[in-house]
């Protein structure tokens, strides 16, 4: 089915919101089930400890958000993956396509870096575009022409403009959260499991099951919510990679050089890569086929929306 990258990308802007929302509500329900279950091991009103539980989850999303937002630094991410600065003029083509492609898509031009390795790949970090970063492999700009080497830097630019560290940063605070409160909940289930006692034999047996009840609970809200929140983050990052896409698209004019240049790239070796997919946003290489616990789709699947733009 034909379409093109303005549809595309409303379509991946709107799925993005969705998402996010989801996920909001998934901190919210895991912090509310915490606060219901906790309430069922003392015996008092569950009303109350719900609604406390499901603000401490919003809380302490928005403390690990600020403290991930913060804690981003461009060049440490660029350190940890061995990418050096280019200096002025070493790779001239490649300046060329970044001051183009910054200046169509409105954007401050990212410091550039190489990492010199053979595998063929490229990432972009930065909370900010006026802090951001783009590197390229050795392999990458040996493996390319200049028209395909134009659309996947369109890719890693459109990351940027889109605020893709911005949106992957909120996900992973949102994840934080809950693994955090299932990790508070999770001890004090293991200590009120092993430590608490009622006052009396009836008391005692009462406390017994009311425990072990909570106990079981934290452990399966726990999971329930680290599965969700790892299959929402995934599912986001695909998400993000469509967006790249169409926006590299829309920034290059040329869908079809991008859908090259991923074939190419689909042919180096996914497995022992140099570059640490979880230190960027806009890792280019993708699996050949992706599942609901990859960070980007297939290329197959990418190539096949690239050809019908």
């Amino acid at each position: 089915m034909k379409s093109n990258w303005f549809e595309q990308q409303r379509s991946n802007k709107h799925r993005t919101i969705v998402l996010l929302g989801l996920f909001l509500l998934l901190v919210t329900a895991v912090g509310a089930a915490f606060g219901y279950a906790f309430s069922m091991m003392v015996r008092s009103g569950g009303n109350n400890t719900t609604v406390y539980g499901a603000l401490i989850g919003l809380i302490v999303s928005g403390f690990y958000a600020l403290i991930m937002y913060s804690g981003l630094s461009m060049q440490s991410v660029m350190s940890a993956n061995g990418a050096r600065p280019l200096k002025t003029n070493e790779i001239p083509m490649l300046e060329h396509i970044v001051t183009e492609l910054c200046l169509a898509a409105r954007i401050p031009e990212p410091a550039l870096y190489i990492v010199e390795v053979d595998e063929c790949n490229a990432f972009a970090t930065g909370i900010k575009p006026e802090k951001a970063g783009l590197a390229v492999t050795a392999g990458l700009l040996n493996a390319l022409n200049r028209e395909q080497l134009a659309t996947v830097i369109g890719h890693e630019v459109a990351h940027i403009k889109n605020g893709d560290m911005k949106v992957t940063t909120l996900a992973s605070a949102f994840g934080g959260a809950i693994n955090f409160m299932g990790g508070i909940a999770t001890n004090l289930a293991d200590y009120a499991l092993i430590f608490g006692n009622g006052q009396d034999d009836d008391d005692r047996d009462s406390g017994s099951v009311m425990q072990l009840i909570f106990w079981i609970l934290t452990y399966v809200i726990s999971a329930i919510g680290n599965l969700l929140a790892s299959i929402l983050t995934f599912a986001i990052s695909r998400n993000r990679e469509y967006l790249a896409d169409a926006s590299s698209a829309e920034l290059t004019k040329d869908p079809t050089a991008l859908a090259q240049a991923l074939a190419i790239i689909s042919g180096n070796p996914v497995d022992g890569r140099k570059i640490k997919q979880t230190a960027s946003i806009g890792d280019i290489v993708a699996p050949k086929h992706a599942g609901i616990f990859d960070t980007h789709p297939s290329i197959s699947d990418r190539i096949d929306r690239l050809n019908a733009m």
